[in-house]
Order: structure tokens, then sequence, then C-alpha cells
């Protein structure tokens, strides 16, 4: 049922169950996200009965921090939660202190509301594939990249991860450069 709610719907979810009648409790949670263009599940289990591992978080962790591609992950407001070095990079920022519980429409310079729609739209939908915005830095210069997102369920705590990837170099600004709007539907 988890597998087939989150796949015909694009949102994710958890489940809580137990293997055997005396078994411990477990935390299953399936996240939909695109590769390519195909959906896929991403699935997760936890001992929900409080005897986490201590080393899945630092391997999630290392994972995350080694990937090229910018990964930010916000709480349901688009407070950004986790950075890793590539997203601090692009950003233009030295350490992740500097932008955690900032909003992420925020450190990206959303000139125009489209990071927020993203977000937005993002918690509606579920899922955002191949969503074009852009990445300020300072005033003058962008960087187009190219965003897929998506809702993660952590517990009862929803979050929002976001993937970006430069499409082109950092380029000048022109005040009548008009970037996609707020009205821009993920698709």
């Amino acid at each position: 049922e988890l597998l087939g709610t989150a796949r015909s719907s694009g949102r994710g979810g958890e489940v809580r169950l137990r293997i055997a009648a005396n078994g411990p409790a477990w935390a299953v949670s399936a996240t939909p996200f695109v590769v390519g263009d195909r959906q896929q599940l991403l699935l997760r289990a936890r001992d929900d009965d409080g005897n986490d591992g201590d080393d899945e978080p630092s391997l999630r962790r290392a994972l995350v921090e080694s990937t090229t591609d910018a990964i930010v992950i916000t709480d349901s407001a688009g407070r950004i939660q986790v950075a890793n070095p590539a997203f601090l990079t692009l950003v233009q920022q030295a350490s992740e202190s500097q932008v955690k519980g900032r909003g992420l429409a925020d450190i990206v310079g959303d000139r125009n509301g489209s990071w927020q729609d993203t977000v937005a739209r993002t918690r509606l939908e579920g899922l955002c594939p191949r969503t074009a915005l852009e990445v300020m830095h300072g005033q003058a210069l962008g960087v187009a990249v190219e965003v897929v997102s998506t809702v993660l369920t952590d517990g009862d705590q929803e979050l929002l991860g976001f993937t970006l990837r430069a499409v082109e170099p950092a380029r000048a600004v022109h005040a009548s450069y008009a970037a996609p709007g707020p009205s821009r539907r993920c698709s």
C-alpha cells in the first residue's frame, strides 16, 4: 500500500510495522524522485524502537557531502536545514552555519518569486522534476540551474529536498532579463 500510494500520488509516506510478533518495530518510508524521465522510489527502513545505528546518519551525510550536485534540505516552510559543500559553493557561502535556518529563496537571491513558487509547488505536488531556475551571485551575476525537488518524510516531519545542477556558468544579469515567473508549474 505504501509503495502504490507514493507512486500514484507523487508524495512520500511512512508506515510503522513489526515483522514478527516479538520483533522490533520498523519505520519504512517511500519517497518518490525522478531520474531522467522515470519516477523512482527511495525506500528507507529504520529501527523504530530507538535503536538506530550511529553509522547510518554519518554514512548518509558522507554521501551527500561527496556528490558534485548541490543538495539542500529545507523544512516545509523553505528554511534550510542541511546543505552540502557543492550548494555552499554555488551560493558563495563558507559554511553550513551561515545558511542553516535561513530561507532558501533568500539564499539563492529569488528576484522574481520563482524559488518560493517551487517550494510551494513541491509541498503541494510532492515532486518537481527539472525546473529551470537561477541562483544569483550578488546583484550582477546569475547561474542558471536545473532543480529537482521532492517532499521527504522523516518520521512526522516533512522536509523538502532540492538537487541543483548548474547548466551554464555565471553570467551578467541585465535589467531586462526575466527568469521564469511565479506562474511556472513543476513539469
